[in-house]
């Protein structure tokens, strides 16, 4: 069956730690395979597919000078349970991050609390407790 998966390149040395943080704070997470090309020459790459949230993802690390730089023009949006869920999972995102709105609710959609944070590795984060 074909479908979109998505791809998240970062620098060398910090996709491990990213996965390591996903796979703890989201449920229904696991690291499905991972592999090094080229291990222990400066061309090393990791590459590891991801089940975040019940999501897949492919994770890579990339040479510094090579990795695109991530923005918030895309986010990853989360829906969570509780609002314990929210707090934890903002909290540790947040953490060498930054929150770039909220928590706050938009009431006009009948959203209890909403939240975009950029986590430590760049990536952007979109947090939604409904009603």
């Amino acid at each position: 069956m074909q479908q979109i998966k998505t791809f998240l390149t970062l620098p060398t040395g910090t996709s491990k730690q990213a996965i390591k943080l996903y796979t703890t704070i989201f449920p229904n997470s696991s690291i499905l395979n991972e592999q090094t090309i080229a291990q222990g020459t400066p061309n090393e790459v990791y590459v590891a597919d991801v089940r975040i949230a019940n999501t897949s993802f492919t994770f890579m690390d990339m040479n510094k000078d090579q990795v695109p730089p991530l923005n918030w023009a895309i986010s990853l949006l989360y829906t969570v349970e509780s609002r314990k869920e929210f707090d934890t999972i903002f909290e540790e995102l947040k953490k060498d991050g930054t929150a770039m709105m909220g928590p706050e609710p938009v009431e006009a959609t009948g959203i209890l609390l909403c939240c975009w944070v950029v986590d430590r590795y760049k990536v952007t984060w979109q947090l939604v407790l409904n009603k």
